[in-house]
């Protein structure tokens, strides 16, 4: 057994095993940052890029986990035309 925080620290898969499909969680920003471990400007990446989508309630953002667990497991795509750009770069 491991000691100090590390032990206590569970996995989004582990976190969303014990929960009941149907019960529906909202996380606030902070929650999202440490459900994930990833920092501030990720999840606003994620967002951005469409990726992630997010719940603005009165000034805070809100996110669903099963929002969060998507964003990570889908894959990540680069757009056409910014691909053909380095492509033509390279050639020149």
């Amino acid at each position: 057994m491991q000691s100090g925080q590390g032990a206590n620290v569970k996995t989004a898969r582990q976190i969303m095993a014990t929960r009941p499909a149907t019960d529906t969680v909202l996380l606030t920003f902070k929650e999202a940052m440490d459900f994930l471990r990833v920092s501030r400007s990720t999840i606003y990446r994620l967002m951005w890029s469409g990726q992630l989508r997010g719940h603005k309630v009165g000034s805070t953002w809100r996110f669903y986990e099963s929002d969060l667990l998507n964003a990570v497991a889908s894959p990540v795509y680069e757009p056409a035309a910014k691909r053909s750009a380095q492509t033509l770069e390279g050639q020149g």
